[in-house]
């Protein structure tokens, strides 16, 4: 244990040895009942991948992080509280739904218990236990009032808390601070009154001038598919199959924290696929979060998520029923609740190469702020399947492989696709989030990062997604999007202010 004693020595402040630090890190995985080369194991990993050996412990799931932190209560001479109410939560410094978006061993809430008294809710890091008994030995009236509570308890409770406020900035953010960029808003006058004169003049035109109101159509369809046909040629010689490079993680010290936010709905069969596909994505469990964004109604995806072995870095967020009911508004509503520098947007059925995160922060690291959005290639898997699936496969090749990869390479607006987005966290506060107002949030976002003067680029390692294979799906699919980018082209048309 010498070279593990000196690996935990490196987090301990000056009031603690590592030999304290190691004899109460002993204490509690023997009061839990982890065998010694589990525990060996554990540790080999953590000191070949640095940051957080607490998270790392926890990340596997097959530790009850109550039975953790109760069993560092004990160890350390703390109380430990097992149950809490949402309504006595009291916020510390700053609001409740500030406390939800920093980092578990640092936050701070305040308790009102049912007896009166006041209590302070931490979840500790072990490393940094010196401090804290230290903290004890100069004020013990006061450290008195401290107890530990499970992370995962604290977080699923301030959710409970502040879901009213959640809902309503999920709802209301983008259309309070940019209304002119939400499609909530409708129209103006002059978006009403030119679609109402272009439904008078061309049937008049016809009338009247029936020769020339054809040839003009006809040679402003011609312009329009031939800008198109033009734009896609251009893209062909760039257009080639590329291998995703090799990446080797890093230590975690200096690697970020990345959130993975997924939204499900009536997705409980690919739910277990969806657990296998995000475990094999490389990057430190103690700097991964991945959110699971459920409506609160859907109990069958529900359940079908807690039928798995949940691990630490995973974590169900249920959004409450009500209008807009869409993915958009789901992950803004889980916005607040993430932790990440970085965050990456999956949807149910991916299967994302494992080296993606990795090749996002590599790419995001060589570059300024401005690049806010790294789209990841999709890939149809079930091509084979019958003559649709090809067809998709087909245009999504050309999409990802030539089209817009053409256009990030040139600094161009591009589309981005529905998933697979890799995005700085401040870049998506700074614009007001997904609208949920919007079906197609991938163009929305897309263009009003652009229009608020960032940009996007292309990564190499790829996600897996299934195509549609009946008719009934794909026009559904096809629907949505040309709504959500009428959406997009309707409220673009009047330039807004800056």
């Amino acid at each position: 244990m010498d070279r593990g004693t000196g690996a935990i020595g490196r987090w301990v402040e000056a009031e603690w040895s590592a030999a304290k630090l190691q004899r109460v890190f002993v204490h509690v995985l023997i009061e839990l009942g982890i065998p010694p080369d589990e525990t060996a194991r554990r540790l080999r990993r953590w000191i070949a991948e640095g940051g957080s050996f607490q998270a790392a412990m926890l990340a596997g799931g097959d530790i009850d992080e109550g039975s953790y932190f109760a069993a560092l209560a004990r160890a350390t001479g703390f109380e430990f509280l097992d149950a809490i109410e949402p309504g006595r939560l009291v916020p510390f410094k700053s609001d409740l739904l500030a406390a939800l978006g920093v980092e578990d061993s640092q936050r701070i809430v305040l308790y009102i218990h049912p007896g009166g008294r006041i209590l302070i809710l931490i979840s500790p890091e072990i490393a940094r236990m010196g401090s804290l008994v230290a903290f004890r030995e100069k004020h013990p009236a006061f450290a008195r009032k401290l107890r530990f509570v499970s992370p995962r308890l604290l977080r699923r409770h301030l959710l409970q808390a502040t879901q009213e406020r959640m809902s309503s900035l999920a709802i209301d953010r983008l259309f309070t601070a940019r209304p002119e960029l939400s499609a909530r808003k409708t129209g103006t006058m002059w978006q009403g009154v030119l679609p109402g004169l272009s439904l008078f003049l061309l049937p008049f035109s016809f009338w009247a001038y029936k020769a020339m109101t054809l040839v003009s159509l006809h040679m402003l369809a011609a312009l329009f598919f031939l800008s198109c046909i033009s734009l896609r040629l251009l893209a062909v010689s760039q257009a080639r199959t590329r291998r995703p490079a090799r990446f080797a993680a890093e230590n975690a010290d200096q690697m970020p924290k990345y959130t993975v936010l997924v939204a499900l709905y009536r997705e409980a069969g690919v739910v277990g696929d969806l657990m296998v596909a995000l475990s094999r994505l490389r990057w430190p469990r103690s700097r991964l979060e991945i959110k699971l964004v459920c409506e609160a109604d859907d109990h069958e995806t529900i359940s079908a998520i807690n039928a798995h072995r949940l691990s630490g870095t995973v974590e169900i967020v249920t959004v409450p029923p009500g209008q807009p009911r869409t993915k958009p508004k789901a992950v803004t509503f889980a916005l607040p609740a993430i932790t990440g520098e970085f965050v990456v947007l999956y949807d149910a059925e991916d299967r994302p190469h494992p080296d993606q995160l990795l090749e996002a922060w590599h790419r995001f690291r060589a570059s300024d702020e401005k690049l806010a959005c790294l789209q990841a290639p999709l890939l149809i898997s079930n091509w084979r399947t019958n003559f649709l699936t090809r067809m998709f496969a087909f245009e999504y090749a050309a999409l990802f492989r030539g089209l817009l990869p053409w256009l990030a390479t040139r600094g161009l607006f591009f589309p981005l696709g529905g998933t697979s987005n890799h995005f700085r966290r401040k870049a998506i506060e700074h614009v007001g989030g997904w609208d949920p107002y919007n079906v197609t949030e991938d163009a929305d976002l897309a263009l009003r990062l652009r229009r608020l003067g960032y940009r996007a680029g292309m990564i190499d390692s790829p996600t897996l997604e299934d195509a549609p294979d009946d008719l009934k799906t794909w026009y559904r699919q096809r629907t949505r999007w040309m709504k959500g980018w009428m959406q997009c082209f309707w409220y673009t048309i009047e330039i807004p202010k800056s």
